[in-house]
């Protein structure tokens, strides 16, 4: 990508790998066949944590980071700096996303047309003595990558 789009900012979203492993666990992915056992969840998120430190020391990238669990707390703040980053003027419809009526396919459809919220932020402590093997498998979410 870097080749193709040498002037591109590119965006890395990073989260709690707890609440995302949770939700990976949760939903039910029948398709998707590693979401289903501990082993190979921990393994997917091994792979993208050496994944993510090995483009960040071979390709010279402008990335973005953007954090969740601050998105959450301060969405316009959020918003605002992903839209400098990339370059483009602001608007404040950025903030009403969820108004959008477009198609969108995803497993979280009725989330995507609510308001950023909270309630999923810390999610994992609700399950942490019954998935305290998924969590305890976890690599920790390496500070600033890039």
């Amino acid at each position: 990508m870097a080749a193709l789009f040498p002037r591109a900012t590119f965006i890395y979203c990073r989260r709690d790998f707890r609440d995302i492993a949770l939700s990976c666990w949760l939903t039910g992915f029948r398709s998707v066949r590693w979401t289903n056992a501990i082993e190979h969840i921990a393994s997917r998120f091994a792979q993208h944590v050496r994944l993510m430190d090995h483009w960040g020391k071979v390709v010279p990238l402008a990335v973005h980071q953007v954090n969740y669990e601050e998105t959450v707390a301060d969405f316009e703040g959020t918003a605002r700096r992903l839209v400098a980053a990339c370059g483009l003027d602001w608007d404040p419809a950025c903030l009403d996303f969820h108004r959008t009526r477009r198609a969108v396919r995803t497993r979280a459809l009725h989330r995507l047309r609510q308001p950023v919220y909270p309630s999923s932020v810390g999610r994992w402590k609700n399950y942490r003595s019954e998935l305290a093997d998924l969590f305890a498998a976890l690599p920790a979410l390496p500070a600033q990558s890039f």
